[in-house]
């Protein structure tokens, strides 16, 4: 009985974890295409930057800008360049909604990844399968 509801509790949990980060990416777009209408508005000269930022972060690259001072969220990339997001470099624009959303979607996946692991050593493969039919959540 006892490893029932621990299983049921882990699969709930996964399965919350997974539903915020899925939500979060949504958020995350949202922001970040507002974040880009203001640019466009209000410092039309930082457009191009701004541009670039916005299609790291709706594509698969998004890992690679995390929100200045929270190095901790930048996961390990290699060698590839990552870009601290500072809201204090678009003074033209309050940009403090895009950088709460990627802070967000950069705790979110670290909380999926934890869920994982743990399922990983708790749940049996088939239950595994389920909750990951992709497998483990790669960046």
């Amino acid at each position: 009985m006892k490893w029932q509801i621990s299983e049921q509790m882990i699969s709930a949990a996964c399965k919350a974890a997974s539903e915020n980060f899925e939500a979060s990416r949504g958020r995350l777009a949202e922001a970040a295409a507002e974040f880009q209408r203001r640019v466009d508005v209000r410092a039309p000269s930082k457009s191009s930057r701004a541009a670039e930022i916005v299609a790291l972060v709706k594509g698969s690259d998004w890992p690679r800008v995390y929100p200045q001072g929270l190095f901790e969220l930048a996961p390990w990339l290699g060698d590839r360049e990552r870009i601290a997001f500072n809201p204090a470099d678009w003074r033209e624009v309050d940009a403090s909604m895009f950088r709460h959303a990627l802070e967000q979607h950069h705790r979110a996946f670290l909380a999926l990844q934890a869920m994982y692991r743990q399922a990983l050593r708790d749940l049996s493969e088939p239950h595994l399968r389920e909750l990951f039919p992709d497998g483990q959540p790669r960046l």
